[in-house]
């Protein structure tokens, strides 16, 4: 389907991009008082986005969502083939204007449902990266908290150095703190946009 999410399909370019890595390491940087690797730690934050539950979440909704909206989609569709059927059948025993005019409803009909179509992966998109901004927040949130319960300078991420102590790796608690403080209706306002009109 030309309709499927590709939130996930996002996430692993996203984060093997050079440039994404870069940013996201600066973030971190911000809450780091020193430059010392003396006092550093080290996340993996591919795995840390994967493994969020709110991930999981938005995309259980947008499953849900694009079902829900895909079948009445696909509904209107067969009911508009139906009718489309029914004037072929008929359209040399009826009026010319009355078979002009229901043709005209049919096509203006199609176009409403392929602008529909249109509008729904707007939605789609959008959400998707509001969602993947969230999460990338509430990664860095919890970084902090791990960084300053830790006494660190600073948390940098994996894919950022070449090579670095495996004794520096925080991924385990920063996911942990991720669990503890997450909560589901911290999607609540995200879903606002995929529950309009549906």
């Amino acid at each position: 389907s030309d309709l499927k999410p590709i939130f996930l399909n996002k996430v692993n370019t996203k984060f093997k991009t050079m440039k994404f890595k870069i940013i996201f390491t600066s973030l971190l940087m911000l809450f780091s008082s020193s430059t010392t690797l003396a006092a550093s730690g080290m996340i993996n934050a591919g795995e840390l986005f994967k493994n969020h539950p709110m991930f999981s979440d938005i995309e259980g909704e947008l499953k849900e969502y694009l079902e829900l909206s895909t079948k009445k989609l696909q509904k209107n569709s067969a009911l508009l083939d139906s009718q489309q059927m029914e004037l072929n059948a008929n359209i040399k025993k009826m009026n010319p204007t009355t078979a002009k005019a229901t043709q005209k409803d049919i096509n203006e009909k199609r176009k409403l449902i392929d602008e529909q179509k249109k509008i729904l992966q707007q939605k789609l998109s959008a959400f998707q990266e509001r969602g993947r901004v969230r999460v990338l927040e509430d990664i860095i949130l919890n970084s902090e908290k791990v960084r300053k319960a830790l006494g660190l300078d600073l948390i940098i991420d994996s894919g950022s150095v070449v090579a670095i102590d495996e004794k520096l790796d925080v991924n385990k608690q920063v996911l942990e703190s991720i669990k503890e403080n997450y909560k589901p209706q911290q999607l609540i306002d995200e879903l606002d946009l995929l529950r309009t009109d549906r």
